[in-house]
C-alpha cells in the first residue's frame, strides 16, 4: 500500500481539494500537524508503483521556439511552455499548475476502486483521471499552438 497526501482546505487559486502533495509509503508516519492540514488515503501498490504510474499518464509538456530571423543576432528566440492533449494537440501553458494530480474529479466507486485494486483496466482509468488536465485547469492553457498541429 502507498499513501497520497492530499489537500484538506483549497485556501488559493493553485490549490484544490484532493490536489495530491506527495506519495509515501504506508510505513510512513505523519505529524499531528500534517494530519490536520492533509487528508491521507491509503492506495494499493507501493510508492514506486503508483508515482510511475501517475507520470506515465500525465501530459506532456515541452519548450516551443519561435526565430525571430535566419540572420544572427544577440536576440534570443521567443521561447514559450507547450502542453500535449490526449489528441495529441498542443497549446501554450500560460498559467502553470500547483500539482500535476489530484483526485478531486474522482467519483466515491473510483476512489474505492484505488483503494482495493492493485492491476487492471478501471484502475489504469481512475489514474488517468488523477492527471490534471492543464486546459481544464485554467482557460489560459486552452490556446492551440496552430504551427505545431500543423
Amino acid at each position: 500500500m502507498a499513501q497520497l497526501l492530499l489537500i484538506k482546505t483549497a485556501n488559493t487559486a493553485l490549490k484544490t481539494v484532493g490536489d495530491i502533495v506527495g506519495v509515501f509509503e504506508d510505513t510512513h508516519k505523519f505529524s499531528e500537524d500534517a494530519l490536520q492540514v492533509f487528508n491521507v488515503r491509503q492506495i494499493m501498490g507501493s510508492r514506486e508503483e503508483v508515482v510511475t504510474k501517475l507520470i506515465a499518464m500525465q501530459f506532456k509538456t515541452d519548450r516551443a521556439c519561435r526565430a525571430k530571423s535566419i540572420l544572427w543576432s544577440r536576440t534570443r528566440p521567443e521561447e514559450k511552455e507547450v502542453w500535449q492533449d490526449v489528441d495529441d494537440k498542443w497549446y501554450f501553458l500560460e498559467a502553470e499548475l500547483k500539482y500535476l494530480f489530484s483526485v478531486s474529479n474522482l467519483l466515491p466507486e473510483e476512489k474505492t476502486i484505488i483503494e482495493t485494486m492493485d492491476t487492471g483496466l478501471a484502475r489504469d482509468i481512475v489514474f488517468k483521471k488523477m492527471v490534471v488536465n492543464p486546459g481544464e485547469w485554467d482557460a489560459k492553457n486552452t490556446v492551440e499552438v496552430k504551427d505545431l498541429n500543423g
